[in-house]
Protein backbone atom coordinates (compact mmCIF):
# COMPACT_ATOMS: atom_id res chain seq x y z
CA UNK A 1 0.00 0.00 0.00
CA UNK A 2 1.32 3.42 -0.90
CA UNK A 3 0.04 6.64 0.65
CA UNK A 4 1.31 9.62 -1.34
CA UNK A 5 0.82 12.91 0.52
CA UNK A 6 0.36 10.95 3.72
CA UNK A 7 -0.14 14.11 5.82
CA UNK A 8 -0.16 13.03 9.50
CA UNK A 9 -0.94 9.38 8.81
CA UNK A 10 -4.71 9.20 9.22
CA UNK A 11 -5.11 6.86 6.25
CA UNK A 12 -1.95 4.94 7.16
CA UNK A 13 -3.45 4.15 10.58
CA UNK A 14 -6.60 2.79 8.92
CA UNK A 15 -4.73 0.32 6.69
CA UNK A 16 -1.56 -0.62 8.58
CA UNK A 17 -3.10 -3.79 10.04
CA UNK A 18 -4.38 -4.89 6.62
CA UNK A 19 -1.25 -4.30 4.55
CA UNK A 20 2.00 -6.23 4.73
CA UNK A 21 3.90 -3.04 3.86
CA UNK A 22 2.85 0.62 3.87
CA UNK A 23 4.92 3.31 2.17
CA UNK A 24 4.00 6.76 3.53
CA UNK A 25 5.33 9.55 1.29
CA UNK A 26 5.27 13.07 2.77
CA UNK A 27 7.60 16.05 2.27
CA UNK A 28 6.37 18.35 5.05
CA UNK A 29 8.51 18.41 8.21
CA UNK A 30 5.38 19.41 10.15
CA UNK A 31 3.79 16.07 9.27
CA UNK A 32 6.83 13.79 9.26
CA UNK A 33 7.04 13.65 13.07
CA UNK A 34 3.53 12.13 13.20
CA UNK A 35 4.34 9.57 10.52
CA UNK A 36 7.64 8.60 12.15
CA UNK A 37 5.86 8.00 15.46
CA UNK A 38 3.50 5.58 13.69
CA UNK A 39 6.42 3.84 11.97
CA UNK A 40 8.21 3.36 15.30
CA UNK A 41 5.24 1.35 16.59
CA UNK A 42 4.48 -0.53 13.35
CA UNK A 43 7.40 -2.15 11.55
CA UNK A 44 5.45 -2.54 8.30
CA UNK A 45 5.27 1.25 7.86
CA UNK A 46 8.10 3.02 6.01
CA UNK A 47 8.19 6.82 5.93
CA UNK A 48 9.68 8.54 2.88
CA UNK A 49 10.45 12.25 3.47
CA UNK A 50 10.19 13.39 -0.15
CA UNK A 51 7.86 15.15 -2.52
CA UNK A 52 6.82 13.31 -5.68
CA UNK A 53 7.74 14.75 -9.04
CA UNK A 54 8.37 13.45 -12.54
CA UNK A 55 12.15 13.44 -11.96
CA UNK A 56 14.59 13.78 -9.06
CA UNK A 57 15.05 17.44 -8.11
CA UNK A 58 14.78 19.96 -5.28
CA UNK A 59 11.49 21.85 -4.96
CA UNK A 60 10.26 24.75 -2.87
CA UNK A 61 7.62 23.61 -0.42
CA UNK A 62 5.18 26.31 0.66
CA UNK A 63 5.10 25.87 4.41
CA UNK A 64 1.97 27.16 6.21
CA UNK A 65 0.84 27.44 9.83
CA UNK A 66 -1.78 24.77 9.06
CA UNK A 67 0.23 21.70 7.96
CA UNK A 68 -2.54 20.29 5.76
CA UNK A 69 -1.93 23.25 3.42
CA UNK A 70 1.80 22.57 2.85
CA UNK A 71 2.30 22.19 -0.88
CA UNK A 72 4.80 22.63 -3.70
CA UNK A 73 2.07 24.70 -5.35
CA UNK A 74 1.57 28.24 -4.07
CA UNK A 75 -1.90 28.59 -2.57
CA UNK A 76 -1.49 32.38 -2.32
CA UNK A 77 -2.40 32.41 1.36
CA UNK A 78 -0.93 34.69 4.00
CA UNK A 79 1.87 33.52 6.22
CA UNK A 80 3.58 30.98 4.04
CA UNK A 81 7.31 30.38 4.10
CA UNK A 82 9.30 28.38 1.59
CA UNK A 83 11.63 25.52 2.39
CA UNK A 84 13.59 23.30 0.04
CA UNK A 85 12.59 19.62 -0.14
CA UNK A 86 13.96 16.72 -2.12
CA UNK A 87 11.64 15.30 -4.77
CA UNK A 88 11.82 11.87 -6.40
CA UNK A 89 9.93 10.00 -9.09
CA UNK A 90 7.46 7.43 -7.79
CA UNK A 91 9.04 4.73 -9.96
CA UNK A 92 12.33 5.06 -8.10
CA UNK A 93 10.60 4.45 -4.75
CA UNK A 94 8.58 1.45 -5.87
CA UNK A 95 11.28 -0.48 -7.78
CA UNK A 96 11.78 -2.98 -4.96
CA UNK A 97 8.34 -2.67 -3.39
CA UNK A 98 6.74 -5.71 -5.02
CA UNK A 99 3.06 -5.79 -5.91
CA UNK A 100 1.24 -2.57 -5.09
CA UNK A 101 -2.22 -3.51 -3.86
CA UNK A 102 -3.48 0.02 -3.30
CA UNK A 103 -2.29 3.56 -4.08
CA UNK A 104 -3.80 6.59 -2.33
CA UNK A 105 -3.03 10.13 -3.48
CA UNK A 106 -4.51 13.25 -1.96
CA UNK A 107 -5.22 15.91 -4.57
CA UNK A 108 -5.92 19.53 -3.73
CA UNK A 109 -8.70 21.05 -5.81
CA UNK A 110 -8.10 24.52 -7.13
Amino acid sequence: MIDACAFQGMFVKQVLNRASKVLAIEPSPQNLCWLRAIAERHKNVEVVPYALWNEPCVLSLNFYKKPYLDSVFNLFLEGNQKIKVKAVALDSLTKNFGTIGFFKKWILKS
